[in-house]
């Protein structure tokens, strides 16, 4: 092996959301093929980390100190000053955002790679211009970003493959008692980027039914049992399901002690403006002084919650035991 062959290392910028973090590691993958003795460090947001560490191709995972949607140049100058030091032959930018690019121009990356996205001439030196229909797939625009220009991609690409700590694995099973001898599945029907990004819920209500009436249990069952309940109540065969204290609240009301308060969406403040708010103040007598008027909307709030009650029952549905609400 040579010296430049131990030295060499790729940085990636990764993308912002957890699915296409996953379809990533194609594109790892194909680096790994292609240059087996290359480093591959994945600059990514600090929530991605564990899901990397289950990266074998990864070497390294650099959390990106800023958030979504934030520019804050200075930092990002500061960032690719100090990741000189790790002399990368080159970086590939998964997203397409202008702001993306700052860190490896910035870090002074002889060779950066990326699809033009919001015109990024000069900060991407290895600029591709994406052909929608050739590559019609996200996993095949991440691949191509590891082929020079025009090239073929592989006549299959590997699929993402997490490495899965099974120790730690049935710690886990154990703690939640769920280490039983039956396999376990669990749906998410959610999707923070909202129904555009995730599959129809009504196909997980499909497939939780289809497992229960194969004697599915343990998480399987609690999925069709949520998702079913949700089904039922509303009329409908979409269903999203909340966090595990909002279902139990539905299922056991009286675990609540509630107020009908007024809650409206905060429009003035500075800092909460846009969130819900409930406000416990009594403005009945000086409407004159509070900036929104009377809220149109009374709701009940949640002020206490028996939360070990919540708790057993959660932990004894997800074990598959009989509890009475």
């Amino acid at each position: 092996m040579s010296t430049a062959e131990k030295t060499t290392a790729i940085l990636v910028v990764g993308p912002a959301w957890v699915g296409d973090m996953v379809m990533a590691q194609v594109l790892f993958k194909l680096l790994r093929l292609q240059h087996p003795h290359t480093a591959i460090d994945v600059l990514a947001p600090a929530w991605s980390l564990p899901l990397l560490a289950r990266m074998p191709e990864v070497r390294r995972a650099i959390a990106m100190p800023l958030g979504h949607g934030s520019l804050e140049l200075g930092v990002r100058y500061r960032l690719g000053r100090e990741l000189r030091a790790e002399r990368y032959a080159q970086a590939i930018l998964l997203p397409n955002s202008l702001k993306s690019a700052f860190v490896p121009f910035f870090a002074r990356i002889p060779l950066r790679t990326g699809w033009r996205g919001e015109f990024r001439y000069g900060l991407l030196n290895d600029l591709r211009i994406l052909d929608k229909q050739r590559y019609p797939l996200m996993i095949e625009r991440f691949a191509a970003l590891a082929l020079p220009k025009q090239a073929a991609l592989p006549s299959a690409l590997p699929y993402p493959a997490l490495r899965i700590d099974s120790e730690r694995q049935q710690q886990l099973l154990h703690s939640y008692g769920l280490d039983g001898p039956e396999p376990l599945l669990a749906l998410c029907p959610g999707a923070e980027f909202g129904p555009a990004k995730r599959w129809p819920e009504q196909h997980y209500a499909s497939v939780a039914a289809a497992l229960l009436a194969q004697g599915g249990r343990g998480a399987a069952e609690l999925a069709g049992r949520l998702v079913a309940f949700q089904c039922e109540r509303f009329g409908t065969p979409d269903a999203t399901i909340g966090d595990a204290g909002a279902v139990c609240a539905v299922i056991a009301r009286d675990g609540l002690r509630t107020e009908r308060l007024p809650v409206r969406v905060e429009l003035a403040g500075t800092w909460s403006r846009g969130r819900t708010i409930v406000d416990r103040r009594d403005w009945s007598g000086d409407l004159a002084h509070d900036p929104h008027g009377q809220a149109p909307t009374r709701v009940d709030v949640a002020l206490e919650v028996d939360a070990a009650r919540y708790a057993q029952l959660w932990l004894a549905t997800v074990g598959g035991r009989a509890v009475a609400p």
